[in-house]
């Protein structure tokens, strides 16, 4: 779901996206001392740092967090990128997706009848005589 919170500040994010996390909590997953977590949500300038590390590790998308456009959580970026496109870049995109797929598998299956084929002439190979000698030997004894 998109959130459009344009009008509100970056300081009104953050604490949107924070919500009732203590300053101690905040600061251990952001590698930030309490205090000056307690600055930056209540209206210091916030480090680029210390920004990045509430959107990674709230999940939160980086481009709401600094401009309030687009959806809040990272795990909404993908349905509303499909919703907010145009069908055909999303059947051209698809289109590319399988391609790249088909081409893979065909890779894979390239390299596995390689492989088998290495192994049965492997199989199907005469031994070496002096192999065969070291053989009987040890039969022998």
């Amino acid at each position: 779901m998109a959130h459009n919170h344009q009008s509100n500040t970056l300081h009104d994010r953050l604490n949107l996206a924070i919500g009732d996390t203590s300053y101690r909590q905040i600061g251990s997953l952001t590698e930030t001392h309490p205090e000056t977590v307690r600055r930056y949500m209540n209206g210091h300038a916030p480090s680029a740092t210390f920004l990045s590390n509430v959107a990674r590790n709230f999940g939160i998308s980086g481009e709401w967090l600094l401009t309030g456009n687009g959806p809040m959580r990272t795990r909404d970026i993908p349905s509303y990128v499909l919703g907010n496109s145009q069908p055909e870049i999303v059947m051209k995109a698809l289109t590319q997706l399988l391609v790249s797929l088909n081409e893979r598998v065909d890779q894979v299956d390239q390299r596995t009848s390689m492989k088998q084929e290495s192994s049965l002439k492997f199989r199907a190979a005469p031994q070496e005589p002096a192999y065969q000698q070291k053989m009987q030997s040890k039969q022998c004894v």
